[in-house]
Parts: structure tokens; C-alpha cells; sequence
């Protein structure tokens, strides 16, 4: 038991112990605090009171008030702790820069970022908004053109590799869309095996369903490679149509012999 001298004169022990205080000269106001049920108790003069309702509890660190990372904050002095800035999110040990997640990340082309609503709130949401790289190919040749000699002024068609190419458009084999989408981008090679062409312009057209566009109208076969990239395209496409590479030729004066078409074509 202990006994503290101050305004109050302060006896603290456990609630046996009180009856040893009670033996003593006691004199009205004279405080007991049971430390085993932290019960407050003044002397009336006659008997013992609770009076934990108008006086503050004994205060037992990590019972009744908290601790500070493990500390007691009982006593005098000053408990000195880190992180009292509130430094949200850093990107790394050397980020000086102060603010939440969202913050910390830049969009790049065709990718968007926000902040969740709803089931997403509190979450970054990130999101394609277009194009950027994440469409597929179709690659069209013929190898059956190889000893073919293309005419002046004709229109031939290409497809699947196996199905040659002829001046009708029928083609027994097509290259078929598997996934709706647009054209964006159209590459290739016109390469002359046999002998070379002359400078006459050819035309390049993409046909869907038998619908031509024109993509390219000064490509020349004067070379063994005559290689082509046509870009910023936008011919749509549904799954399910067949696509051809049209090639219109000239009046040539010298025509060229043995031509292995190829072409590749880029869907968004």
C-alpha cells in the first residue's frame, strides 16, 4: 500500500488492504483507490464512499490509457516520434514529393487514369481509351505468283497464299476477319524476282467485302524490293468479311516478271 500526500491525502492499495487504512486517524476527504478495480472511495467521516464518478480514475498505463509504441506516457517529460508528417504514398526512400497515389502516376497515349466510384472507390482505375499498340495482323502473299507476269492496265487481287491471284476478285481462298475492328496501318512488299519494271506508278487498295480503298497510288516494281508502310489508315472492318490486297498496274513499258506480293495489315 502507498501513500501519497497532496491536497487530498491519497492512500492506494488493493481492496483488502483497505480495511487497514480505516484503523488510522482519518480524517474527512481523505481518498482510497483500490488498485485492483480502480474503485475510488472517500472517507465521510463514518465510512467509505464511492466517489469514482468525481475523481479521475488512477490512471495504469496500458489498462485504462494507451501507450505510445510501446511506451508509457505516464510521468513527466516528453516522448520524442517519427512520422508526424503525413506522407501518404512515396515512390520511393528519395520521393520529395508529397501527395496520394494518383498523383504519382502520368498517363500515357490512349491510357487514362481516375479515381474509382462506387465498388472502385479508393482504387485507381486505368483504362485504354483507343488505339496504342494492342491490335492484330493479317498477313496476306501469293506464292503461286512467282513466275506470273502481271499485264498493263489490269486489276489483280490477293488473299490467302495458296489461292494465286487473279483479275476477278473470286478468290478461292480469303483471309477472313476474326476480330471487328479498323485498319490502321497496311505494309508490305512488291518484290520482282524476274525481270524489273519500269517507273510507272501502281496502285495499292485494301478490299472488305469487295469494297476497295485506295491506300497507295505511287508505288513503282523498278527494284527486287519494292517494299511499302502506309499509315494513319481507318477502314473498318467486321468480323467475318474477307479482305483482298488490290493491285492496279500501269501501261508499262517494260513489265515485270516474277512478282511474290506480300502485304500486312494492322487491326485496332
Amino acid at each position: 500500500m502507498e501513500f501519497i500526500q497532496g491536497y487530498y491525502r491519497t492512500w492506494v492499495g488493493t481492496a483488502a488492504e483497505i480495511t487497514d487504512v480505516t484503523t488510522l486517524n482519518l480524517r474527512i476527504s481523505d481518498i482510497y483507490i483500490c488498485s485492483d478495480s480502480n474503485i475510488v472511495y472517500r472517507w465521510s467521516g463514518t465510512a467509505w464512499v464511492d466517489w469514482s464518478a468525481a475523481y479521475q480514475a488512477l490512471l495504469i498505463s496500458g489498462t485504462n490509457i494507451k501507450t505510445i509504441n510501446g511506451v508509457s506516457i505516464l510521468g513527466i517529460g516528453n516522448i520524442e516520434t517519427e512520422g508526424d508528417t503525413d506522407e501518404k504514398v512515396k515512390y520511393d526512400v528519395n520521393d520529395p514529393m508529397a501527395g496520394y497515389i494518383a498523383d504519382k502516376f502520368v498517363a500515357g497515349t490512349n491510357i487514362s487514369l481516375a479515381e474509382g466510384a462506387g465498388e472502385d472507390e479508393n482504387k485507381l482505375v486505368i483504362n485504354v481509351t483507343g488505339g496504342g499498340g494492342l491490335g492484330y495482323t493479317i498477313q496476306m502473299s501469293s506464292v503461286a505468283a512467282a513466275t506470273a507476269s502481271m499485264t498493263d492496265s489490269t486489276t489483280y487481287y490477293f488473299s490467302e497464299s495458296l489461292s494465286g491471284f487473279n483479275t476477278s476478285g473470286d478468290l478461292f481462298l480469303d483471309y477472313y476477319v476474326p476480330k471487328t475492328g479498323t485498319i490502321t496501318q497496311v505494309s508490305g512488299n512488291m518484290m520482282v524476282r524476274g525481270t524489273k519494271a519500269t517507273t510507272e506508278n501502281v496502285t495499292l487498295r485494301i478490299s472488305v467485302n469487295g469494297t476497295p480503298t485506295t491506300i497507295k497510288s505511287d508505288l513503282t516494281m523498278e527494284n527486287v524490293n519494292n517494299s511499302f508502310l502506309v499509315t494513319g489508315l481507318s477502314i473498318a472492318v467486321t468480323q467475318g468479311q474477307y479482305v483482298q490486297l488490290v493491285v492496279v498496274t500501269p501501261a508499262w513499258a517494260t513489265n515485270p516478271t516474277n512478282v511474290y506480293p506480300r502485304c500486312i495489315l494492322y487491326i485496332e
